[in-house]
């Protein structure tokens, strides 16, 4: 019995949202999140929406003291899409000292 997968080309990998992690840093850095808030906007009010851009919306209410904007966007964002990935930083991925 052989398992066939299928072609790498036709595989979706699932887009990243953009973290926790950049998102809090820029809002601690002081940086104006009402430009990044409008492209992700759009990009959620799209047809179809875009559940990884619901979700960087969920974090950046969370950020700025909005708990109840967080909750129904993250919501939506889990109705649309359950997997979401983070990437291993940097160009070489996750190095594990031996």
């Amino acid at each position: 019995m052989t398992i066939e997968s299928a072609p790498s080309d036709c595989v979706e990998t699932p887009p990243a949202p953009i973290g926790l992690a950049r998102l809090a840093k820029m809002a601690f850095d002081g940086t104006d999140l009402a430009p990044l808030w409008d492209q992700l906007s759009a990009r959620a009010l799209a047809v179809p929406p875009d559940p990884v851009a619901l979700m960087d919306l969920s974090t950046v209410a969370q950020l700025t003291g909005r708990r109840d904007d967080r909750l129904t966007l993250q919501m939506r964002a889990l109705s649309l899409q359950r997997v979401y990935r983070q990437p291993a930083g940097g160009a070489d991925g996750i190095r594990i000292l031996a």
